[in-house]
């Protein structure tokens, strides 16, 4: 999928295959997650600066990636088994306000769902060249640095998920006070 932004600028969007391996790291040196002032299709406001204090969970994803949509049901126990720690959970995607409310008619998601956000997901947290593998996890501590980062899918198509275990865990560590 390519995508223009503003003008002239193209910009790839390609889902990761399920066969690749995922990559997850956990910064050595934490640096500060870009700002942002998003509204989810529900009109909740989330500004970066606003949610410190708080775990803030992002998930980049779009309704025609497969990877992202297998992994839903889990994202939906995760939110579920954080409900009760202060801990954000917001899915930025690329698909429009109308494509989203018949997908999520067929499949709940319970992150808070940001429409139309290309912006953000290429201009501020994208890898610099102009391309962005989706899904891609990313989780800012409660000062607003980016903690954990997980490029590709949390299930592999074995079945297996050491990537969701590692999101799992990388929020249960943030969330200790």
């Amino acid at each position: 999928m390519t995508l223009t932004i503003g003008a002239q600028t193209e910009k790839t969007i390609r889902p990761v295959p399920t066969k690749s391996e995922p990559v997850r790291f956990t910064p050595q040196t934490k640096s500060p997650a870009p700002a942002f002032n998003l509204t989810s299709l529900d009109g909740k406001k989330f500004e970066l600066a606003s949610l410190r204090g708080k775990i803030v969970v992002l998930n980049f994803w779009f309704t025609g990636c497969p990877p992202c949509l297998t992994e839903i049901p889990k994202l939906n126990e995760l939110v579920e088994k954080f409900k009760h720690e202060d801990v954000v959970f917001i899915a930025p995607t690329l698909d429009e306000a109308r494509v989203l409310t018949t997908f999520l008619k067929e499949h709940p998601f319970k992150y808070h769902i940001v429409a139309n956000s290309a912006d953000l997901i290429l201009g501020t947290y994208g890898d610099g060249t102009g391309n962005l593998a989706m899904p891609t996890h990313i989780v800012i501590d409660r000062q607003g640095n980016i903690d954990t980062k997980i490029i590709g899918g949390l299930i592999r198509k074995d079945g297996n998920s050491p990537e969701l275990d590692y999101l799992t865990n990388a929020i249960a560590r943030l969330s200790k006070k």
